[in-house]
């Protein structure tokens, strides 16, 4: 529901260039989401450029945007 509505918002270019390279982590129990980027650039990029729209689209959906990190390699 998160992604449905980010491509509402931002558009389906944005959600395959951007939105598409990082993986969610939704923890239902403390009602929280954190993105995973594959590298720094990504991780830079989405958060710079959506993060304040990511952190409003999970307040609707009443879930904590915690922000986004890297995988652990």
């Amino acid at each position: 529901d998160i992604w449905r509505k980010l491509i509402e918002k931002c558009g389906v270019h944005v959600y395959n260039n951007w939105f598409s390279k990082v993986t969610p982590v939704i923890d239902d129990q403390n009602s929280t989401i954190e993105l995973k980027a594959p590298n720094s650039f990504v991780q830079q990029e989405v958060t710079t450029r959506y993060g304040n729209i990511i952190k409003e689209v999970s307040n609707i959906w009443g879930i904590k945007f915690k922000g986004i990190d890297m995988y652990k390699r």
